[in-house]
């Protein structure tokens, strides 16, 4: 009588080399189209070829964050192993001014002086993080008769900034 033996592969791939974790800056449209990582990956199956997806896949969208890239490495016969990438999503582009200030002409008072306002509303500014506007000198600083350069500064949470100016005239 002939016995049959059955051999049955049960061990998943073996991955020898995962991609590293990394950091990456966004496009004008605060999204980073996300690369195919898949051929930095190695990996070696005792029995079989091996398939390596990654997830998301190559091309979706990521925001700014942290995001986990996940692969997983199939071989002949559905055995799995995987591994993971932190992908860091940065905005490293500066903040960009869409509208400035204006200039603005304020009477002196009896000390010949004028107090600056705030004008930091008047400044529109679009990026992919949060940000904040300062002007200077600061609203409620007192200048002298003439012409008064004004400053403001749009600088976002990555410490990322830009500037425009502005004249405050005093007259008497």
């Amino acid at each position: 009588s002939a016995a049959l033996l059955f051999v049955v592969d049960t061990t998943g791939p073996v991955i020898t080399f995962c991609p590293t974790n990394r950091t990456m800056g966004v496009g004008a449209n605060c999204q980073l189209v996300l690369p195919d990582f898949t051929g930095e990956l190695s990996a070696t199956d005792a029995c079989s070829q091996v398939v390596v997806t990654q997830s998301p896949e190559a091309g979706a969208l990521l925001g700014v964050g942290a995001h986990v890239i996940t692969f997983t490495v199939h071989d002949g016969v559905s055995n799995t192993s995987t591994c993971n990438l932190t992908l860091g999503v940065i905005d490293n582009s500066a903040p960009v001014i869409v509208v400035g200030a204006t200039n603005v002409t304020l009477s002196a008072g009896t000390n010949c002086l004028a107090v600056v306002p705030d004008l930091t509303g008047m400044i529109t500014a679009s990026d992919c993080s949060p940000f904040t506007v300062t002007q200077s000198p600061v609203a409620g600083s007192e200048v002298g008769l003439g012409t008064n350069d004004l400053t403001f500064t749009v600088t976002d949470t990555n410490g990322l900034s830009n500037a425009s100016a502005a004249w405050l005239f005093v007259v008497d």
